[in-house]
């Protein structure tokens, strides 16, 4: 038996799903962004992901095309997984902009460099259209050396923001008391034969010897009236 996906709202954590579980749960679980996922649940989705993904880029032709409609269709089920399972390490939502803030702004300095080579190619065109192009990338100094570091910080800040996401979503689980709980039995059933045993063994060794379920007592009484 399989743990349900969502219980009242939120989305329930299976800490002992497969390969193929985990991928239903990260497409079913698309808009899901309240609730928990296991780190064994976010990872194994993760692993189906990126070398789908890199799969789907190195596609001939229309690599660039499909790799884009693939991140846009993906892009708000990694949100949502990724929100659960901070929520799974008691961490919020919010933290998930801790581990993409540097990808966010290595992307920035991408779109400044694309720029900054438009505008080089420009000048070669419009200025010095007879003349060979003489780019110094090797000075830091020039504006194609600037544009050159401004690549190279961009290559930190996302293999640096890569590092912080690994170490969030590898955070061990916290699940709260009822979580816990139920997590820690295969099925309902198991928990319900526990309940039925306790109650069995309370109503047998505690309850049976209260003195108002003592039914001697209603004998005393008895023979008191007559």
């Amino acid at each position: 038996m399989r743990f349900p996906y969502s219980g009242n709202g939120t989305w329930t954590p299976d800490y002992h799903c497969g390969f193929i579980d985990a991928v239903k749960r990260f497409f079913i679980g698309y808009m899901e962004f309240r609730g928990r996922s296991s780190r064994r649940e976010f990872w194994l989705a993760m692993l189906f992901f990126i070398p789908v993904s890199v799969l789907i880029f190195l596609i001939p032709a229309a690599g660039t095309v499909s790799g884009i409609l693939w991140m846009l269709a993906t892009m708000v089920p990694i949100m949502a997984i990724s929100f659960r399972r901070l929520h799974d390490a008691n961490r919020t939502g919010w933290w998930f902009l801790l581990g993409h803030v540097g990808t966010i702004l290595a992307l920035a300095m991408l779109v400044i460099i694309a720029f900054g080579l438009v505008i080089i190619e420009i000048g070669m065109i419009m200025v010095i259209p007879h003349e060979p192009p003489k780019l110094d990338f090797h000075n830091p100094n020039s504006f194609p050396g600037m544009l050159l570091t401004l690549f190279y910080v961009s290559l930190g800040m996302a293999g640096i923001s890569l590092i912080i996401q690994a170490f969030l979503y590898s955070l061990p689980s916290k699940p709260g008391r009822r979580t816990r709980v139920v997590g820690g039995f295969p099925d309902g059933n198991s928990a319900l034969m526990l309940v039925c045993a306790r109650i069995r063994y309370v109503t047998a060794n505690e309850w049976s010897t209260r003195r108002y379920l003592d039914m001697s007592r209603l004998d005393d009484n008895l023979v008191e009236a007559n």
